[in-house]
Formats: C-alpha cells, structure tokens, sequence
C-alpha cells in the first residue's frame, strides 16, 4: 500500500471534523437545564436592531465589523481555526462561517450563520452567535469588543460553558 492519501480522503476529514466540532457544542447545549428554552424563547422575540451609521449610499463607508475574522483553536476537540465573514446585509450585520481549517493546514468550505449584530456603538456592542446541531438551531447572547489591534473579542455562555474568543482580522477595512 502507497503512502499517498486518496484525494477524497481530505474533505472526508475535515467534515469528520467539522462534525465533531459542531457535534461538541451541541452536546453541551443539550445537556443544558430546563432554563434553555426559556432563554432561546427570550432570545428569539427580541427585535432586531439595526445598527446605527450602516446605512448604504454615496460616500457611506462600510461597517467598521465587515470583512474577514479568524479565530483559533487549541482544545482537545478541536485544533485549528475558523473564519468568518462579516458583512452587512439589508437587515443589519451579519457573520457566516466560511472555512475551517485543521492544525494540519487542510481547510473545507462551509457557508452557515453563526453572528448577528444587534446593537452596536462604535467599539462595543452586543449580538446573537449561532449554531447548528442535527437540524436545530441554538443561539446565546454575546457581547463583542472591538480593539485597536484588529483584534474582536467575543464573549458569550453556553449554558454554563463561558466562551472568551479573540477573532483576529484576516482581511477587511484597516484600523
């Protein structure tokens, strides 16, 4: 048998992965308390706000959040990093997973929601991180903070697992 790795074995992988990965955190919302519906319900009937100064037209720059974020991973189910795209759209900002790569530099295409903006004063504001686990989509409130660094910091919980992620700026409008 050859050394060399069948070209479909690569995408396999990484949608192992990627599984893995989603299947995790929907494993931990899941085995949440009976308080996760309460706070999805509370969750999904609060307006969506747009935010101030996005507004498209001659001479409006965009948002100061668009463009590409990266953010990485050392965990014991996951090594690697995710990217999204942030970009605003008729009803506000919005943030897509894109791409996810594996400590050993392979990469998969992925295109699903994960962010919505829905307040925002210039550097800080808050918003709804999203996933999807076997079909159903579960959501928390997250705060974000921007830095002067091109950094993104993310906080949010997961039914008692307190996330604190730094998105780093891939590509996008300079600070």
């Amino acid at each position: 048998m050859s050394n060399s790795t069948p070209w479909l074995r690569l995408p396999v992988q990484l949608a192992v992965t990627a599984g893995i990965v989603f299947a995790l955190v929907g494993a931990a919302l899941l085995a949440g308390s009976q308080g996760r519906a309460e706070a999805f319900d509370r969750v999904a009937t609060q307006p969506r706000v747009q935010p101030g100064g996005t507004e498209r037209g001659a001479g409006v720059a965009e948002h100061v959040l668009e463009g590409r974020w990266r953010v990485n991973y050392d965990e014991p189910w996951f090594t690697g990093s995710l990217v999204y795209d942030l970009r605003e759209e008729d009803d506000g900002i919005k943030g897509y997973l894109v791409e996810i790569v594996d400590e050993n530099g392979r990469s998969m295409s992925a295109n699903s929601l994960i962010f919505e903006l829905r307040r925002w004063d210039g550097a800080k504001g808050e918003g709804i991180y999203s996933m999807e686990y076997e079909g159903d989509r579960y959501e928390a409130e997250c705060d974000i903070e921007l830095q002067s660094t091109g950094r993104l910091r993310v906080l949010y919980s997961y039914y008692g697992h307190d996330g604190d992620e730094t998105w780093t700026r891939v590509e996008g409008r300079d600070q």
